[in-house]
């Protein structure tokens, strides 16, 4: 890779609304994630845990298959963190309602609990940068992510009217082989 596509693309990241976002959660996550499994002495959140919980917030829970669509992965991705979490007993798998073959995922109240307290961790990891961002900047970030947060939750619009023109990915070299050995 040359120099100056490199430099490239860091000037294109560092002007990006939507790259700093993703980087800015990704810190605040491994700092969360880093004070709670400090606190519980062993590495009791990952990544993976966190990208479920906000799924776990409605009534009723939700279906692994919703799940799994929701995070763009495959149902089998999300069933061992699923069976993880009801192993823990933050989860609970109950029949569906709807079609006797699907499973909902539901918070228990230990489940319930741990994202309370998680969620103390994050307004307390909030409270140690607000005197650096300054009370002001804090308020105004809160307010343009409460605004943003359902602006990204709308589907997105139709395809119609796109140029609909397959785009050339970047394709990542070849690597040489060393030869015969």
């Amino acid at each position: 890779m040359s120099r100056q596509r490199l430099q490239h693309l860091r000037a294109l990241q560092r002007d990006s609304v939507g790259i700093l976002l993703v980087r800015a959660g990704q810190l605040w996550s491994e700092r969360v994630m880093s004070l709670v499994n400090a606190e519980a002495g062993v590495a009791a959140v990952r990544e993976a845990h966190l990208r479920i919980f906000p799924h776990l917030l409605v009534d009723g829970g939700a279906r692994i298959t919703d799940l799994a669509a929701a995070l763009h992965v495959t149902k089998q991705a999300v069933q061992p963190v699923v069976a993880e979490l009801a192993e823990r007993g933050l989860v609970a798998l109950h029949p569906d309602p709807l079609d006797a073959r699907a499973k909902r995922v539901v918070l228990t109240d230990l489940g319930v609990a741990a994202m309370v307290h998680g969620t103390g961790i994050t307004m307390r990891v909030q409270a140690e940068l607000s005197p650096d961002l300054g009370q002001r900047d804090v308020e105004t970030l809160r307010r343009i992510l409460k605004k943003l947060i359902p602006l990204l939750e709308r589907p997105s619009p139709p395809d119609e009217g796109r140029d609909r023109t397959p785009r050339r990915r970047p394709v990542a070299p070849r690597r040489r082989s060393r030869g015969r050995g």
